[in-house]
């Protein structure tokens, strides 16, 4: 862990039931556009910083650290979605989970009716999210880590500014990502010593220290 990344996790410790994050698709994941053409024999182009991140995510999932990791997207092909998970699934797949995202939520999704080409993201859709995949809803605004290419979303007015991550410059494919990720890279980190902590209280409770016997104790067994 840098020495920046473990002053920010010092202020900002993992909340109760964890952190949520949520992964836009387009420009932010992987730069095709599935609405606009087919991939056809073209393999989808993943954006390498934001793949990173999940699996950083995924492996802080498995530490409790992150709760949910939902992806919110305005893409209306849930096909193409699916694609793209078991592509990082594959990436990750030392891992337990058999599947990356808790929930996935195209622009189609029953929940986000009436149609719109553009429907907004807010804390609505990823309370519903989070409902449907068992997961705790309390102080969600909180919790919720946003990560996008656009900075417009009505979720940037319901969440902690520095929640949300715009992607910069939107990802497209060879492009370059310079997002500054160090805030969310410091929240998943594992932090340091924790484990040994909660093994010496975990020894401490098992096998009580024996005290010695005092010499009047000795005396008194004695007799």
């Amino acid at each position: 862990m840098t020495e920046e990344n473990e002053n920010i996790s010092s202020y900002l410790p993992t909340p109760k039931n964890g952190w949520i994050l949520v992964f836009d698709l387009d420009n932010t994941i992987v730069g095709d556009y599935s609405d606009q053409r087919s991939i056809d024999a073209e393999e989808p182009s993943l954006n390498p910083s934001v793949v990173e991140i999940l699996r950083k995510a995924t492996e802080a999932r498995e530490r409790a650290i992150v709760s949910g990791i939902f992806l919110l997207t305005n893409n209306a092909d849930y096909f193409f979605a699916k694609v793209i998970e078991l592509t990082l699934a594959m990436k990750f797949k030392k891992h337990r989970y058999k599947v990356v995202f808790d929930y996935i939520m195209a622009r189609n999704h029953p929940f986000r009716s009436p149609p719109d080409d553009d429907p907004p993201k807010s804390l609505r859709e990823v309370e519903y999210m989070a409902k449907e995949s068992g997961i705790s809803t309390e102080n969600l605004a909180n919790r919720v880590i946003f990560i996008d290419d656009r900075a417009t979303h009505e979720i940037a007015k319901e969440i902690p500014k520095e929640h949300y991550i715009v992607i910069t410059p939107p990802f497209v494919r060879g492009g370059d990502d310079r997002t500054d990720f160090h805030f969310l890279e410091a929240l998943l980190e594992p932090k340091k010593g924790g484990r040994q902590r909660r093994t010496t209280r975990k020894r401490l409770q098992t096998f009580p220290l024996k005290r010695k016997k005092s010499k009047k104790q000795k005396s008194n067994t004695s007799r």
